[in-house]
């Protein structure tokens, strides 16, 4: 059965590190995926804003990016 999983986040990726993030958030560390796009668009722009409250001389290299991962699952 085919499925699509999203990501959503302020930063390019060149690959996925399961070992990025913070530890004593929601599951820790790890590459999380979200069911729906409008779930990965919105934690983007939560992070995106997170960013910009934090350093506004950022908003010169953050950028929104949606990235889409087809599986195939089998049952």
């Amino acid at each position: 059965m085919p499925i699509k999983l999203y990501h959503g986040t302020p930063y390019t990726l060149m690959e996925i590190d399961l070992g990025v993030g913070r530890g004593y958030k929601d599951f820790g560390k790890g590459f999380y995926l979200a069911t729906t796009k409008k779930q990965a668009v919105g934690m983007m722009n939560k992070k995106y804003r997170e960013l910009s409250r934090k350093s506004p001389d950022s908003l010169s290299w953050i950028r929104k990016n949606l990235y889409a991962f087809d599986f195939d699952i089998e049952q």
